[in-house]
């Protein structure tokens, strides 16, 4: 099964992602869902689902849908048809329309992750075995020998924790010894105590002098 989903990027077209059987029957037109687009994760709105193999010559290389963050569609299809009226007839990017018909999305945040690389492996290998290093060397060689001790990707925020982590993985990046992409993180709910108080029936209520 596939979908269109539209994107909040300033192109007026939609894009084609395939729906995996994990997600089968939990994604129709309205639903909010988190696609990765080219090296980053987005928010998008399905608004079509079919089971139409995409044109091979339209869509070269179609990727699936990481998660659905509604259980029931956030857009009904009269909002859905209003959308796709406003877009067409203000020449608007459809994602960038749904997007502000949708209240400010709070339950989400973007976070950049870095990956080593098989280039990135050869030089950890590299500066583990020299002697005699400079300071951005040993910079280059903390980050890389945690990302391969971990094996598994790094955030940005633990980069500051590094000397020199952040200025390394830049360095890193430009030589494609690390790769970087930006992922969606859910926020953790916050939960508040609220104490009221309960009067015991025929007890007259407390009151301030």
């Amino acid at each position: 099964t596939y979908c269109e989903v539209a994107l909040p990027v300033p192109l007026r077209s939609v894009f084609t992602y395939a729906i995996p059987d994990r997600l089968a029957g939990s994604i129709c037109a309205g639903s909010r869902v988190l696609v990765p687009f080219r090296n980053r994760a987005m928010t998008g709105i399905v608004v079509e689902v079919s089971t139409r193999r995409p044109d091979p010559e339209r869509v070269k290389n179609v990727r699936e849908i990481v998660e659905a963050l509604d259980p029931i569609p956030s857009l009904p299809p009269k909002l859905l048809e209003l959308g796709r009226w406003v877009a067409s007839y203000y020449v608007a990017p459809p994602g960038e329309v749904f997007r502000a018909m949708l209240p400010p999305q709070i339950d989400l945040r973007h976070e950049r992750e870095f990956l080593l690389t098989d280039a990135g492996r050869v030089r950890r290998a590299e500066l583990d075995a020299a002697g005699n290093r400079s300071e951005q060397e040993v910079a280059e060689l903390a980050l890389l020998s945690l990302m391969h001790i971990e094996d598994r990707p790094v955030r940005a925020d633990r980069l500051r924790k590094l000397p020199g982590g952040e200025a390394a993985a830049e360095r890193l990046l430009r030589r494609h010894q690390i790769e970087s992409r930006e992922v969606a993180v859910h926020r953790q709910a916050r939960v508040q105590k609220i104490v009221a108080w309960n009067a015991v029936p025929g007890e007259a209520s407390p009151r301030a002098d």
